[in-house]
C-alpha cells in the first residue's frame, strides 16, 4: 500500500513551535502581545507591520522547520508501516519558501531518524499528486487537502490539530494520535478486497 503524509501539523507541531517564536519576536518589538484573538493566522494576530512580518518570517520560519519536535509515535508508526511493506510518501506544500524546504525536510527527516520511500514538496493540489502516485491512504491536517483527496477515492484521515476541530466530514476520517492512525491502517489492510471506495460496509467496529 502507498501513504500519502503531510509534515506540518500532521507529523509535528509546526503553528505551535512558529507561534512560540512570534511571541517572543513580539516581546523584541512593542511587546504588546496578542491583539486580535479570532484568527489563526499570526500575521493577523499582533500589530506587526509587513515590514516586521516579513523579517520574522525570514528569521524564524527556518528555524521552526529544524527544531520542529514530531508527535509521538511518529518515528515508530513510520518504521512498522515500512517493515510491512508500505510506501511512505510525504506530500507537502513546502517549497515557495526563502528557504532551502528540500534540505531542511531532509535534514529534519535524518535528525529524527525518520525513513521515508519519497518526498514531495511544493504541492498546490495534493489530490492530483494523490491520484499520480496511485496513493491508497493519506493523512493530512487541512480539511480542505482531505477533501479533495477523499473524492479522488482515496482513504483519507483527518489528522486533529487547531485548525480543524470543528470539522466534521463522513468521508474523512478523524485521526487523534499516530498509534490510532496505525490501528486504522492495520485494520483497512486486512479489509483487503472488502474496501471499496465509499467506504461503506467494511470492517466496522
Amino acid at each position: 500500500m502507498r501513504i500519502g503524509i503531510d509534515i506540518d501539523d500532521t507529523m509535528g507541531n509546526f503553528s505551535e513551535t512558529l507561534f512560540n517564536y512570534a511571541l517572543e519576536y513580539d516581546k523584541s518589538l512593542r511587546n504588546k502581545g496578542i491583539i486580535y484573538e479570532n484568527t489563526n493566522l499570526i500575521d493577523s494576530k499582533f500589530d506587526w507591520t509587513e515590514e516586521e512580518y516579513s523579517y520574522f518570517y525570514k528569521k524564524y520560519i527556518e528555524l521552526t522547520g529544524h527544531n520542529l519536535k514530531p508527535f509521538k509515535d511518529v518515528k515508530n508508526v513510520m518504521d512498522e508501516l515500512r517493515k510491512m511493506g508500505h510506501e511512505i510518501i510525504i506530500i507537502c506544500f513546502r517549497g515557495e519558501g526563502c528557504i532551502d524546504d528540500s534540505l531542511l525536510t531532509k535534514t529534519w527527516l535524518e535528525k529524527n531518524n525518520i525513513v521515508v520511500d519519497k518526498i514531495i514538496l511544493d504541492v498546490k493540489d495534493k489530490s492530483e499528486v494523490a491520484f499520480k502516485e496511485n496513493l491508497d491512504y493519506f493523512i493530512d491536517d487541512l480539511p480542505y487537502n482531505c477533501e479533495i483527496v477523499s473524492k479522488m477515492g482515496i482513504k483519507t484521515f483527518l489528522y486533529t490539530s487547531y485548525r480543524n476541530k470543528n470539522y466534521n466530514n463522513k468521508d474523512v476520517e478523524r485521526i487523534n494520535n499516530w498509534e490510532e492512525f496505525y490501528d486504522r491502517i492495520l485494520e483497512y489492510s486486512k479489509c483487503g478486497d472488502q474496501y471499496d471506495k465509499e467506504y461503506k460496509n467494511i470492517c466496522k467496529r
